[in-house]
């Protein structure tokens, strides 16, 4: 068997375990499991035909699994990621714009490739125009391709999460129905990449819905993550549910003193967490956001394509 399809096997293994599947109850009706175990064992050749079927059986896309295929130490796109977080760690300019004629060389159908692309031409279009600006009806297309999925994977809530400020109304009301969809139990199972992006999608969204003017619609996620951040018991997924409650009450309140009030309030609650949390990159991330809200005396801003919280990369 050669070196990839060693890959797509342990991938694939990975996966299976994670959803709590047995080896009989994947390949039940795809392939015998004697068959499936020479594969394992490097005796037979991964026939690609089976990928669609298993992906199904693993309650995932064909592009989820790619995603964490594309990510391993042996593949060939390795050195294109490795690029990828240099250039947005240094903001190299020049060398973004090297990565990004190698992406147009490379990109063929990759999903992975073009989201890489897309994040390039986000965040270094304003620096140069070697790099053009992102196509938003492009990223509202890509979107529509997974908005017609019946599950999410790691690799669609990646999606939202770096691209949820360009989505018409229309695809955040969907995306928000699939993420407060999501059962915790299942959630459970599911890989790290889900379970790292799925909470991030969620206080992405309600920022970005609220932004927007729609508090009501901007609840059902926050009341989402706070119940997420309960269930994993972390501090920092507390802590941004908590900043994102307080922000609300800001938007909604009407009278101008109540306003300045919560506005002090919560200027003293992202003043102690930075002190409590100086390495935090997620209470430094609020605490700019605060500083914005505070500059625009607690006002919904005229521009809400900002950055979100978390800068991921692929």
């Amino acid at each position: 068997m050669n070196e990839d399809s060693i890959i797509l096997v342990q991938i694939i293994e990975d996966l299976r375990k994670s959803r709590g599947l047995s080896q009989k109850e994947l390949v039940d009706t795809i392939l015998s499991e004697s068959s499936y175990v020479r594969i394992k064992k490097g005796k037979s050749e991964f026939p690609i035909y089976i990928l669609v079927p298993l992906a199904k059986k693993l309650n995932a896309r064909i592009e989820d699994i790619l995603d964490l295929y594309y990510r391993s130490e042996n593949h060939e796109y390795k050195n294109l990621f490795k690029r990828y977080n240099i250039v947005t760690d240094t903001h190299d300019i020049a060398e973004a714009i090297i990565l990004y004629e190698d992406l147009i060389k490379n990109q063929k159908n990759s999903l992975m490739l073009s989201r890489m692309r897309l994040l390039l031409e986000k965040y270094f279009a304003k620096d140069t125009r070697q790099i053009p600006k992102i196509d938003i009806l492009e990223v509202q297309a890509l979107m529509n391709q997974i908005l017609v999925t019946n599950h999410l994977t790691s690799y669609d809530l990646q999606f939202f999460a770096d691209f949820m400020t360009l989505l018409s109304m229309d695809q955040l009301q969907i995306v928000s129905q699939k993420l407060i969809d999501v059962d915790f139990n299942v959630m459970d199972s599911f890989n790290h990449f889900y379970k790292k992006y799925y909470p991030i999608c969620l206080g992405n969204l309600s920022d970005c819905l609220m932004d927007l003017g729609y508090f009501e619609e901007a609840k059902q996620p926050l009341n989402k993550l706070i119940a997420t951040a309960d269930h994993v018991d972390s501090i920092e997924l507390k802590i941004w549910a908590q900043y994102l409650e307080n922000v609300l009450a800001i938007y909604t309140e009407n009278q101008n003193n109540e306003k300045q009030n919560k506005l002090n309030k919560l200027n003293q609650i992202v003043t102690n967490w930075r002190n409590l949390l100086p390495s935090s990159r997620l209470v430094e991330g609020l605490y700019g956001g605060f500083q914005r809200l505070s500059d625009r005396n607690g006002d919904r801003p005229n521009n809400i394509h900002i950055p979100p919280v978390y800068i991921l990369k692929p």
